[in-house]
């Protein structure tokens, strides 16, 4: 049953339906929405899929509408399936890959930010744009940063999986036939070649003009466990309460 306040019109922009393999997914940006949207095509429009460059998601994106709901009257035999993933993870992911990656492309995304900051795009830096999440509402977001949790469209799903966890995911993904593709265009130009110790320094703190710097000179950027210091995910946990009560309903 669809919860009683979703709005229908946007239900119908987010739930995907494979018919071979019998499954409503519901569609959460930074969930691996771009492999599910591959999978399916393959599955259900193998005649397009082939035709679709795989390692591109701007191109795999552009055929969603074919796998999306035609209506809201839905087959009880199918199985209703959600991907979650870690909100810290999440989060930093959202930002190396619209600040940093996709820098060029997402311009408008970057830019409210620097303005409520009242800084240069380039000085932003992670904890600036915790921040700015945590004075914002979804509905002020751009769709990668709003919560998991305005995504949903069910009373409750048959299966919620972990992105975080990937025995759990394969597996859970697998018993309805599903192997999915990673598609993450972002990791395959993050290739780093270079040791640099982040140790000592601020990673938080570091202002996306350096981090575009070492992008380019194929240094690596700080991992998880440097960008999300205790203050960080305290503000992360805080902001993204609900999201974290979903991720205890996945299978782990």
């Amino acid at each position: 049953m669809f919860l009683k306040y979703i709005d229908l019109m946007f239900a119908k922009g987010r739930l995907a339906v494979c018919n071979k393999h019998k499954f409503y997914l519901t569609l959460i940006p930074k969930n691996l929405s771009s492999s599910a949207i591959y999978f399916i095509l393959k599955s259900d429009y193998p005649e397009i899929a082939d035709k679709i460059d795989a390692s591109s998601p701007g191109a795999i994106h552009k055929y969603t509408g074919l796998i999306l709901v035609k209506s809201l009257r839905l087959d009880s035999s199918y199985k209703k399936i959600v991907v979650i993933r870690d909100p810290f993870e999440r989060i930093l992911s959202s930002f190396y890959s619209k600040f940093i990656f996709d820098a060029a492309w997402s311009d408008s995304i970057i830019k409210p930010v620097a303005r409520f900051l009242e800084k240069d795009i380039g000085s932003v830096n992670f904890r600036d744009f915790v921040f700015f999440l945590q004075c914002h509402p979804d509905e002020w977001l751009d769709a990668h940063f709003e919560s998991q949790s305005r995504f949903m469209l069910f009373e409750d799903y048959d299966v919620y999986l972990p992105l975080h966890d990937k025995e759990a995911l394969n597996s859970g993904l697998k018993r309805f036939g599903i192997d999915l593709p990673r598609i993450n265009v972002a990791s395959e130009r993050h290739v780093p070649n270079t040791i640099y110790e982040y140790s000592a320094i601020d990673c938080p703190g570091l202002p996306v003009s350096e981090l575009w710097s070492k992008c380019d000179q194929r240094i690596s950027l700080p991992d998880a466990s440097t960008m999300l210091t205790n203050k960080i995910r305290a503000a992360i946990y805080e902001r993204y309460q609900e999201d974290f009560t979903l991720l205890r309903k996945c299978a782990t």
